[in-house]
């Protein structure tokens, strides 16, 4: 008898349909003559997908009796009418159990993403949230910070959005995830207002090559997320200034409010660019243009950005009734607050440029994003001597003993004074 027979006829032997309130386990007896091998489906009911996981366990005994568990595990409400080939998704931990025989069920499988779950493919950490919805195929990392409303890229952060990084393309390169698209974007209202200024201050007391090095790693800490296999969506609202502007280029098409800003401030900290953003801002605006913004720490507004060629769509937070706006204000290092509830204009008008996307062939979406990103990273000096260059000069400034007056001119809200280039026994 056939994996595929043995299937049939186990659900033929329960001559019931199964109807769980809660996540529930459905052990079905197969025969000891016969190897299952791990099976991934999805039910439906009423035209709503749910995905469900399966696995096989040895039970105990001895003679005809013997055999193996195959255990289903289906999502809150699914009546368990039919099975489809699918890819598997992530289930949930919580069950009922409903068994056919004496035997004990197995424990469920760990979820590969080493994020902490809740219901309906959402996962909450500290600072990196992540969900995916199975019908769209398409997925959301959300910077969060607990502690602020500005989501500043930390250490922390940092760590957590690389690993995230690593889970998706885990479980995408296993085919346990079906998504064609995923959206980048800031909870409370704004995307990223850069660096958390206390540990920027702090980093004037390390040696230059200690910082050269702990910079590369933080700008590639965001940077992998140019590693995911699938396109990559910005949405922008509020402000994405700094490290947060140089992380949103990096991705791959921009939807950005007419009242978001995007800036690239670092001369009015005293800082080279970082992140990527020497790199990526001539790519996409030109050189001309890139040195304008780069030597006068320009913040630009979503329509100068758009007819600068900066990003791709430009959205009116006008067009939707009870939409949260951005809301705050960026001087010297462009810490914005964002302020407002109700759902985003700009996620919302991403989520329609995700789908279109998701239209197309995946092979060729997925082949074209990496080709394309071939191409920038190849270009000019190349991305990563331009992440060592940018560490470096970041380095050599923390080490000015001026180092820290820009960001306390943020602080105290005042224009602030340099020292001269010359006025520094910082080499």
């Amino acid at each position: 008898m056939t994996g595929k027979m043995l299937l049939l006829s186990s659900f033929a032997s329960i001559q019931r349909t199964l109807l769980c309130s809660h996540s529930r386990s459905i052990v079905v007896r197969a025969s000891n003559d016969v190897t299952v091998r791990k099976i991934a489906g999805s039910t439906s009911t009423n035209n709503t997908a749910s995905m469900i996981t399966t696995t096989t366990t040895t039970t105990t005994g001895s003679g005809a009796g013997a055999g193996r568990n195959l255990t289903f595990v289906a999502s809150q409400g699914i009546t368990m009418n039919r099975m489809m080939q699918s890819s598997s998704s992530f289930s949930s931990s919580s069950s009922c159990s409903s068994s056919s025989s004496s035997s004990s069920s197995s424990s469920l499988p760990s979820t590969p993403l080493a994020l902490s779950s809740s219901s309906n493919n959402n996962y909450k950490n500290k600072f990196v949230h992540f969900s995916h919805d199975p019908v769209t195929r398409i997925g959301i990392m959300t910077l969060h910070s607990p502690t602020t409303t500005h989501n500043p890229l930390t250490m922390e952060m940092g760590i957590e959005f690389r690993k995230t990084v690593q889970d998706i393309n885990t479980l995408l390169l296993n085919n346990e995830l079906n998504m064609n698209t995923i959206i980048l974007h800031g909870a409370n209202s704004t995307f990223s207002a850069g660096g958390d200024i206390h540990w920027l201050l702090d980093l004037g007391k390390n040696s230059v090559h200690s910082n050269s090095d702990l910079m590369y790693d933080f700008y590639q800490s965001f940077l992998c997320v140019r590693k995911l296999q699938v396109p990559v969506i910005c949405a922008i609202d509020g402000y994405a200034i700094g490290a947060g502007a140089c992380l949103a280029i990096a991705t791959d098409i921009r939807v950005m409010s007419k009242k978001a800003k995007i800036g690239f401030n670092f001369v009015k900290l005293g800082i080279h660019s970082g992140m990527g953003g020497s790199h990526f801002l001539p790519i996409a605006v030109g050189e001309a243009k890139a040195m304008e913004i780069l030597l006068m720490g320009k913040v630009l507004t979503g329509e100068e950005a758009e007819r600068m060629g900066l990003i791709q769509v430009l959205v009116d937070e006008g067009e939707g009734e009870g939409q949260g706006q951005g809301q705050g204000e960026a001087d010297g290092e462009g810490v914005g607050v964002g302020v407002g509830e109700g759902k985003s204009v700009v996620l919302e008008e991403a989520k329609r440029v995700a789908a279109r996307i998701g239209r197309m062939n995946p092979l060729a979406v997925r082949s074209m994003v990496q080709t394309m990103r071939s191409r920038e990273d190849s270009m000019g000096m190349g991305l990563d001597h331009a992440l060592r260059r940018e560490a470096h000069a970041q380095a050599i400034c923390y080490a000015r003993n001026d180092w820290g007056e820009g960001l306390t001119a943020v602080m105290e809200k005042r224009q602030p004074s340099f020292d001269d280039y010359q006025n520094n026994d910082w080499l």
